[in-house]
């Protein structure tokens, strides 16, 4: 299967998509739950509408903070891209998730259009990819906001995290690669909270469900540059960016 522009086994994509989708050829799609039923994003599995915990019984209980999701048997508001597979957005009150361009093997989406990450040469053989690259499109550009593919898991299982709201999550990704060799890639990875307030926003280390998160996060992410294979043109990559979560409901 076609992974951020590597060729990867259906597992890995699968584990990318998350536990309420499966990787399609045309990306991630979530699965379909019976009549009388909705998806639970970060269960995985299908429960009864009159099961859920009715903490927002419609759009217009999220106002300011996107969308209604089910998450772990409760609806919390999320940002409208958490609604849609990871990959996916959804437009300004569109019904449906649109997908960004399908690119090549050795590319990745940028814009409108694609951009190659992987050329001819190398120590290795046969190509060299450009790590710098492949981890501003897929993080996000250090020191902006993170990518809808890096923070969609997160805005989906924002309800279990307990943070107030208005809560933003920033990660620092440390990418190492021993002898250049794609397939070697590793990340040490920092996550801390940002708290806005009425004065100067409070930083916090990220506490341990956001740290397990973040990091399933971040492998499945090099599970696929792994697949990449060859030669980096970088031994080491780092960037930091921001996830903003969103308002999330609390219960009541």
């Amino acid at each position: 299967m076609l992974l951020l522009g590597a060729c990867v086994p259906p597992s890995v994509g699968d584990a990318f998509c998350g536990p309420a989708a499966v990787l399609e050829p045309g990306g991630c799609a979530f699965r379909t739950c019976a009549p009388g039923e909705r998806l639970d994003v970060a269960a995985g599995g299908c429960l009864r509408v009159v099961a859920v915990h009715p903490d927002v019984p419609d759009a217009g209980g999220c106002t300011d903070a996107g969308l209604p999701l089910l998450q772990d048997g409760r609806l919390a508001c999320a940002p409208s891209d958490a609604t849609c597979p990871r990959g996916s957005r959804r437009a300004d009150g569109a019904a449906a998730c649109e997908r960004g361009p399908r690119c090549p093997a050795g590319s990745l989406p940028d814009g409108d259009g694609c951009r190659a990450i992987v050329t001819v040469g190398g120590r290795f053989g046969d190509r060299r990819v450009d790590v710098g690259a492949w981890a501003a499109l897929v993080f996000g550009f250090d020191g902006g906001a993170g990518s809808r593919e890096f923070c969609q898991p997160l805005q989906q299982h924002s309800s279990a995290l307990d943070l107030a709201r208005g809560t933003s999550v920033e990660v620092g990704v440390s990418m190492g690669v021993p002898d250049q060799d794609i397939t070697r890639v590793r990340a040490d990875v920092h996550v801390t909270t940002i708290e806005a307030g009425g004065g100067a926003a409070a930083s916090r280390p990220g506490g341990p469900e956001l740290q397990r998160l973040v990091l399933a996060d971040v492998g499945t992410l090099l599970e696929a540059l792994r697949g990449l294979g060859g030669e980096s043109t970088s031994a080491a990559v780092d960037v930091r960016v921001r996830c903003d979560l969103g308002a999330v409901a609390q219960p009541p």
